[in-house]
Formats: structure tokens, C-alpha cells, sequence
């Protein structure tokens, strides 16, 4: 079986906005390299489409799925959190304090500055929640 199609709702005033991001799964799947699931699609958002700061957000998870949000790149993506397998409960995630206030990604060649999502050991009845809040430039 294939991941779930999330439901997502997202927010953008000026250059700030937040994501929700929730998956629920029927059946096996899971979004690895090649079909993440974008949470934030740079691209799709209006005015700047540029570059990408993480500031801070938390990801909830079943027990029996592992999550991690990464910024995508052309070489290696910019881990941003993780749910581990067999972990529960709410992972915060906080960039505020880091220089610049946060985690940027820009655009460029073969890179999309897309917030994405991949899992691992995926199972009927698991789910995955995210909050993510990003400023676009």
C-alpha cells in the first residue's frame, strides 16, 4: 500500500506562515528519498519563493513509525527533527536562538528549499502530526 495523502492547511502573512501537516495510514507505506512529502512547498507559496527558514515547530507520532523533517538540497538535506521509532509523545523543534533565527535553505540549482517529510516502518494505524512555523523570502 502507499503513504496516505495528508491533510495539510497552511498560513502565509508577508514573509511568516505556519504549516499543519497530519497523516493517517491504512496500510503500509512510507515517504522515503525519491517520494517525501513536501509539509512546506516553497514553490506553492505567494510573493517570495526564494528561500526557506525553519523557526520552530514540533512533530507528534505513533509509536510505531519513525519521521524526520528535512530542508531538501542538491547533496545532502538539512535535517531540521526527528520522531524516532518506539518514541511518543510530542518533539519540539526551536531555531529561534540560532543565528539568523532560524534554519535557511535557499532555492538554486537542483535545490527546492521544500520543507519535506520521510518515514520509515510505516503500519496500519499509525500517524504523524507536524507543526512547522517558516518565514519565505
Amino acid at each position: 500500500m502507499a503513504a496516505p495523502t495528508p491533510v495539510t492547511k497552511s498560513e502565509q502573512s508577508g514573509h511568516n506562515g505556519y504549516t499543519i501537516w497530519l497523516g493517517e495510514w491504512a496500510g503500509t507505506g512510507d515517504f522515503d528519498d525519491g517520494s517525501e512529502s513536501s509539509v512546506v512547498n516553497l514553490s506553492a507559496l505567494t510573493n517570495y519563493t526564494s528561500a526557506l527558514k525553519i523557526v520552530k515547530g514540533y512533530i507528534i507520532a505513533s509509536e510505531g513509525i519513525s519521521a524526520k523533517l528535512e530542508l531538501e538540497a542538491n547533496t545532502a538535506d538539512v535535517p531540521i527533527a526527528m520522531h524516532p521509532l518506539a518514541a511518543t509523545g510530542r518533539i519540539d523543534f526551536d531555531y529561534t536562538d540560532t543565528p539568523g533565527g532560524g534554519i535557511l535553505q535557499s532555492t538554486g540549482a537542483s535545490i527546492t528549499a521544500d520543507l519535506i517529510l520521510t518515514t520509515t516502518s510505516a503500519a496500519s494505524g499509525d500517524s504523524i502530526f507536524v507543526y512547522a512555523e517558516w518565514k519565505a523570502y
